[in-house]
Order: C-alpha cells, then structure tokens, then sequence
C-alpha cells in the first residue's frame, strides 16, 4: 500500500486532534506534542546521521515514539 505525502500529513494532522488527548489520557501525559523535521545529510552521510539520531534517542526521557524514515526520492534526506 502507498499513501501519497499529501494524505499522509493529513491523517497525522486528524490523528494528534483525536489521538493525541487520548493517548494523553491513557498515558498520564498532560503536554505532549510531535514534531516532523526533514533533514538533508552531507552527500553520502545519510545512513551515518540516521544511525546517530537513532542512538541519542534510546533513552530520551518521556518520549514515547522516535521514527527516522528515508526519503525516497532523495538519497540524502531523512
């Protein structure tokens, strides 16, 4: 199944407005937030930056989800 970009950032944007509150809820969470970044490595650097962003994230406190997926029209941008 591909979802288009523009569906994608659709669903996200009605997902934190139902999901977020409840999972706030369930979680005991009372501030929580998500941010989506794209970030473009030195030529031939991605998987390096991805193994980095990965590594800081293991005991990031609080965070619940970390995802770095890579751009698959561009071989540098995650």
């Amino acid at each position: 199944m591909e979802i288009g970009r523009r569906e994608f950032l659709e669903y996200l944007s009605a997902l934190s407005l139902i999901g977020a509150p409840m999972l706030a809820e369930t979680q005991g969470a009372k501030d929580m937030y998500g941010l989506i970044v794209k970030l473009t490595a030195v030529g031939g650097k991605r998987e390096e930056l991805i193994k980095l962003l990965t590594g800081a994230a293991v005991d990031m406190p609080g965070c619940f989800s970390y995802v770095v997926a890579k751009d698959a029209a561009d071989e540098n941008v995650i």
